[in-house]
């Protein structure tokens, strides 16, 4: 098994430590925080929380158990997983050595099979969707030309990618599928009807909603690859665990 201790006790560690042990060969060991959030007890009925020395006696006072100090946390790990909910990233620590994958490693990754020389991610802050998407407009550079017909059936068959090519409400987006399709949280959903082609004929401009956690099949991935496990075969078991689908939401 893979030993994993994730950096944390917030609403995003335990969406990640659930992620985490749908994977037949990963073991959470448990969260650590220096001190108590507002739901670290109902964490402590789920999985062994860690914190700091100076931090115990904040445990203690809000009767919430502790299982040990950073010290034990570290001991019994392979990986250290943190995630950043301001840069949507996840930080990998393996035997000193670290690795970060952020929305853009991500977003070039899913879409290897688009001739891409240069992607530039806009967040579009004036829309409001909801704490489960990050609303962006993706700005691609082609490396050549391709058609609008043969880019969109290349987005509608890329991995750990959704697309809508409908016109929706975003309220009904963010109402259904966290909660229905909750592997969008995994994934880009991409809007197809939005696809702007500009005059140099190389650009391309996309709406697209970016899952809160579409670094977690990646991150997942590099660890099996870190022991040793080929990444396409580590690919197809973390997307079948996370019941990951790709294609036409709607």
């Amino acid at each position: 098994m893979i030993r994993i201790g994730i950096i944390g006790q917030d609403p995003y560690a335990a969406h990640l430590m659930d992620a985490l042990r749908s994977q037949p060969d990963v073991d959470v060991i448990g969260l650590y925080s220096h001190k108590p959030t507002s739901i670290s007890k109902d964490l402590s009925e789920v999985t062994n929380l860690f914190c700091s020395e100076s931090g115990l006696e904040y445990f203690k006072e809000r009767g919430i158990k502790v299982k040990g100090f950073l010290e034990d946390f570290l001991e019994g790990i392979d990986f250290l997983m943190e995630y950043d909910p301001n840069e949507l990233s996840i930080k990998l620590t393996f035997e000193g050595t670290g690795i970060q994958l952020g929305p853009k490693d991500i977003i070039l990754s899913r879409l290897s099979s688009i001739p891409l020389s240069k992607l530039r991610i806009r967040w579009t802050s004036d829309i409001y969707c909801c704490p489960f998407f990050r609303p962006a407009m993706l700005e691609l550079e082609l490396s050549e030309r391709v058609s609008l017909e043969t880019l969109r059936d290349h987005l509608i068959s890329s991995r750990r990618v959704s697309s809508i090519n409908r016109e929706v409400d975003l309220n009904e987006v963010c109402i259904y599928y966290p909660f229905f399709r909750r592997y969008t949280i995994f994934s880009i959903i991409l809007f197809l009807r939005s696809i702007e082609a500009l005059k140099d004929g190389n650009s391309i401009n996309i709406f697209s909603l970016y899952g809160i956690l579409s670094a977690v099949p990646e991150a997942i991935d590099a660890i099996r690859e870190m022991r040793g496990i080929d990444r396409e075969v580590s690919s197809s078991i973390t997307d079948h665990h996370l019941n990951m689908k790709s294609g036409l939401l709607a």
